[in-house]
């Protein structure tokens, strides 16, 4: 589970990926329609490690949940 933060758009991300290196290469490129594309000063705030995709998953959704709702 990660946290991006663009100074930017003043905002935050938070995304789930079994592979963080690759994943922040998609979000470096991403297209027009994505919510990343919006900033290209994408830096990592925070990761955590997880044991498993449920618990990773269940993570992403708290944290999405508390930053965004």
């Amino acid at each position: 589970v990660y946290i991006l933060h663009s100074e930017k758009m003043k905002r935050y991300y938070v995304g789930y990926s079994s592979n963080l290196e690759e994943r922040l290469i998609f979000h470096e490129n991403s297209e027009k329609r994505k919510y990343t594309y919006n900033a290209k000063d994408w830096t990592l705030y925070f990761k955590i490690e997880c044991k498993s995709k449920a618990q990773g998953l269940a993570i992403e959704s708290h944290l999405f949940h508390l930053f965004f709702t």
